[in-house]
């Protein structure tokens, strides 16, 4: 199987001090891919180093919602820049978060506002982050209209979901997708095309079942492949091929996306 972990944080160097050996954990189970994901100015450049270390690693550069309270619309300058080098294949993360107080919500509005100007000039994918403001995040993008959306880490439910996907979207499934209680968050998958699912693992956050409390990492992404797998009522290894190819159109620099 060939797996692509979407969306990652290996670059952090304080929760991955070795992480040549992590992405050799990882290939071994695998994982054939990486999206090491830089969330503000001052991580842009280490995201980006980090990708070009590596052959099989490449960048999202965009500034998170919780980095928003020092936003600064100047940086958008040397975001363009960034963003033409090869190795990015997506703006983002970047959205809306009322679950932290790390920014204040219009700041927040402000910056996902301008990076979705930004967008229009490349052929790229936005990947968003949206927790618990949905109600506010989906009309924004219904405003503006069908287009190369990845909703990463989806935490929704089916209503939430749902008119996301009729604008194109595709959803991150992450490590909580395997928990227990997480129900109704697996009904909202299973109410979604398995050509719209991407695999992630956020590391080093929210590690699946039976890590779940431990440190995450790409290795872990069979974990959640399994899962994903139950809810979509096909073979970890046949959604595998789905869901790699799926990843390798979302995350192209040209503007495709499965009909």
């Amino acid at each position: 199987m060939r797996l692509y972990d979407t969306h990652c944080h290996l670059h952090d160097k304080e929760a991955f001090p070795d992480p040549e050996a992590v992405l050799d954990r990882a290939r071994a189970a695998g994982v054939a891919r990486f999206n090491v994901v830089g969330v503000n100015p001052a991580d842009w450049d280490n995201a980006l180093a980090f990708a070009d270390r590596f052959d099989d690693v490449f960048a999202l550069l965009g500034w998170h919602p919780n980095y928003t309270a020092d936003y600064n619309p100047g940086s958008l300058t040397t975001l363009r820049q960034l963003l033409h080098h090869p190795k990015v294949v997506g703006l983002g993360e970047i959205g809306l978060d009322r679950h932290w107080a790390y920014a204040p919500f219009d700041r927040q509005l402000v910056a996902l506002e301008d990076q979705l100007a930004l967008a229009t000039d490349f052929s790229l994918p936005i990947i968003f982050h949206v927790r618990e403001a949905f109600a506010d995040f989906i009309p924004i993008l219904q405003l503006r209209g069908p287009d190369r959306y990845v909703i990463h880490c989806f935490s929704g439910t089916k209503a939430e979901i749902l008119p996301l996907a009729e604008l194109g979207a595709w959803f991150g499934a992450d490590g909580p997708v395997t928990y227990r209680k997480n129900e109704e968050l697996r009904a909202a998958f299973g109410a979604v095309s398995v050509e719209t699912w991407l695999l992630e693992t956020d590391s080093p956050y929210m590690a699946p079942i039976p890590h779940r409390g431990k440190p995450n990492e790409p290795a872990y992404l069979p974990e959640i492949l399994r899962t994903m797998a139950e809810i979509g009522g096909r073979t970890p290894e046949a959604l595998a091929e789905t869901l790699w190819d799926n990843s390798v159109i979302a995350f192209s620099r040209m503007p495709k996306h499965p009909t």
